[in-house]
């Protein structure tokens, strides 16, 4: 049968079974599509990788993408270089002092911070509730013993080599920055190549807790950086967080849950947070990908898959 043209053969037509498995788009040489096609190529890549690369500059932004990563990162130092007297009215800039293997600076707005602190704290010092429920999450985790055979041991991941450290890799000077007050947090967070978000408020009050949470990874190929992906959304939809994958961005949220769900999907986002980071450069396989998978649900979202 002959659909386009209202035509019943008698048999079987080759020709007619050849043509309809070529798949075409009609559109894809018409004016619009190459214009969209042309602007995509002005848009979509990113090319500004590396902020520690002297190439991380004005004159190396080539597309649209590179001007908002570079607007974004700049704007964020920025922010953070205000000093004390700055802040005349409220918030105070220090250092983060932890044993976890990158740099954070805080940004308190009132009342994030215990009183008596100087240019540096402890976490101990910090009151936030949601930044004490994700930092909770990040000092629990513990990396995996068990390793299918062939995976590298994931503390040597944050070790860079001089392959590393000639693509730009520098997860020990990575910088992380915190805004926060008693009941508020946004964790903007730098290891690598990968850059994630957790922003939350957490009260008494249900119907204003909310949390949010993204992820974007580069710095790999891009079946590595596929699986890292798929990885992250497939433990996350055991959150009960809604949320959205659009290529490698995921972004999730939850809202007007008691504080305590709220903390407990804050501790899990931590714990997923250190898991996942260079976690792509031992991604090799499906399998291995599956194994992670079912390594964190089982220890820690208490899930047998």
């Amino acid at each position: 049968m002959d659909a386009n043209f209202n035509n019943i053969y008698e048999g079987i037509i080759a020709e007619l079974l050849e043509s309809g498995n070529i798949k075409r788009n009609d559109l894809a040489d018409s004016p619009v599509f190459q214009a969209l096609r042309a602007v995509v190529k002005q848009v979509v890549p990113l090319n500004l990788i590396n902020p520690q690369d002297q190439a991380f500059s004005p004159e190396n932004c080539r597309t649209i993408h590179d001007l908002v990563r570079f607007g974004h990162e700049f704007s964020m130092r920025e922010m953070f270089k205000l000093t004390g007297d700055e802040f005349r009215e409220g918030g105070e800039v220090v250092d983060l002092e932890s044993d976890l293997p990158f740099k954070v600076r805080i940004l308190d707005l009132g009342g994030g911070l215990k009183p008596g602190w100087r240019r540096k704290v402890r976490p101990q010092q910090v009151v936030s509730i949601p930044f004490k429920a994700f930092w909770e999450g990040l000092t629990a985790m513990r990396w995996p013993n068990a390793k299918p055979a062939g995976v590298q041991s994931l503390s040597s991941v944050f070790v860079s080599t001089d392959e590393d450290v000639a693509q730009g890799a520098a997860p020990w000077r990575d910088q992380s920055f915190v805004v926060l007050s008693k009941n508020y947090m946004n964790f903007s967070i730098r290891l690598g190549y990968h850059l994630s978000t957790v922003e939350a408020y957490v009260s008494d009050h249900i119907n204003d807790n909310y949390l949010t949470f993204s992820f974007r990874g580069g710095g790999s190929t891009p079946e590595r950086r596929e699986r890292r992906v798929r990885l992250i959304e497939t433990i996350i939809d055991h959150f009960d967080l809604n949320y959205t994958r659009k290529g490698e961005l995921i972004e999730a949220r939850l809202a007007k849950y008691a504080p305590d769900m709220m903390n407990r999907r804050l501790v899990l986002l931590g714990k997923l947070t250190l898991y996942t980071k260079q976690l792509d450069m031992v991604l090799f396989s499906e399998g291995i990908v599956d194994w992670y998978i079912k390594d964190f649900l089982r220890d820690h979202v208490g899930v047998s898959a």
